[in-house]
């Protein structure tokens, strides 16, 4: 059973990606990266706001410890003087987490595209074309070594990234 309002998010991400392998010309593989970038490109702006709170908060943490130990016995003026603290120091404890609230529909939503009838009838009626090392995208890689490079490759280019922010 489908649901309307979820096709939507099936459907806006499918739009993206069959304009990235029809029109610009790129294959299904690029295209999909290029929809992850596209998105991420797109939250930039809260990625960027993320970075900054986050290293707020990783210079007052010193000043967060002392209210905690000096009203560790009353806990609610313990968060009454946390939320002050916060507002003194236009501190927004949860920006750090919107970015990946908005990513992660996106990144659902692009999973049950993937796994949806129409791109594999798309990709199979597509002439064969693989992506890297991987020579299907709608069927699983085989071996395992595909997926253990993957992620490896994965965790290396968050580590590069988070090391340059910062």
């Amino acid at each position: 059973m489908s649901i309307p309002v979820a096709s939507i998010f099936t459907d806006i991400p499918e739009a993206i990606i069959v304009f990235f392998h029809d029109t610009v010309g790129l294959g299904w593989g690029p295209s999909i990266v290029a929809l992850v970038f596209t998105v991420r490109l797109a939250i930039l702006p809260l990625s960027l706001k993320q970075i900054r709170s986050m290293r707020a908060m990783s210079e007052l943490a010193p000043h967060i410890k002392a209210i905690q130990e000096k009203y560790k016995n009353d806990k609610q003026r313990q968060q009454q003087e946390m939320m002050r603290f916060y507002q003194e120091n236009e501190i927004n404890p949860l920006a750090s987490c919107l970015p990946l609230l908005l990513q992660l529909p996106v990144f659902i939503s692009l999973y049950y595209m993937l796994k949806g009838d129409s791109f594999q009838q798309d990709v199979e009626n597509a002439p064969p074309e693989g992506w890297l090392f991987i020579d299907s995208l709608i069927e699983p890689p085989n071996p395992t070594w595909v997926t253990i490079t993957l992620i490896v490759l994965f965790i290396i280019v968050h580590l590069v990234m988070v090391v340059a922010s910062g």
